[in-house]
């Protein structure tokens, strides 16, 4: 489904691969907004990478030209968003949007009414690096839906190297 909407959206294939973002915080964790159909309560939360590896691709991407300083305060500030809430309504917006995309090369308006607090997973990234920039990072499009393929796609990460082997593995 994901795919498909950021297809819509108008991402290249390869950007589009990218089905899930989170903003990797140090010690082998990240922190993320994941929906998770088994349980009722979905609040964005920091998770062992572990949790993904061998089962998933997994991309680190940063911001270069940032010092380490303002990576600690991105990091930071993707922390302060743990415990709020999963925000469902606001995929779904998402994929509405992208449908409707198709039908139109104007952005659609407003489609739900998303939560204040609730987030999608992309949204951690940005928003995290958009509060410490103070500047909007990564919207790339008429209405700004910042997606996994957005975070892909753009120019402002690139790819960073990581040892995998010294990730701990934190599941035990």
């Amino acid at each position: 489904m994901i795919r498909d909407a950021q297809r819509k959206l108008g991402h290249a294939v390869a950007d589009a691969f990218w089905t899930h973002a989170a903003l990797y915080v140090g010690d082998g964790e990240i922190v993320e907004a994941n929906w998770d159909r088994d349980l009722d309560d979905n609040p964005v939360s920091r998770v062992a990478v572990s949790t993904y590896v061998p089962h998933a691709y997994i991309r680190r991407r940063t911001m270069p030209d940032l010092s380490e300083k303002m990576q600690q305060a991105v990091a930071d500030q993707a922390d302060l968003r743990c415990g709020e809430d999963y925000s469902l309504l606001a995929a779904i917006d998402i994929y509405i949007k992208a449908q409707l995309r198709q039908f139109s090369r104007v952005a659609p308006p407003f489609v739900l009414r998303r939560s204040a607090r609730g987030l999608v997973c992309a949204d951690i990234v940005s928003t995290s690096y958009d509060h410490v920039l103070r500047r909007p990072a990564f919207a790339n499009t008429d209405d700004d839906i910042v997606v996994p393929a957005t975070l892909s796609a753009t120019g402002e990460l690139e790819d960073a190297e990581i040892a995998w082997c010294t990730i701990p593995d934190k599941s035990n």
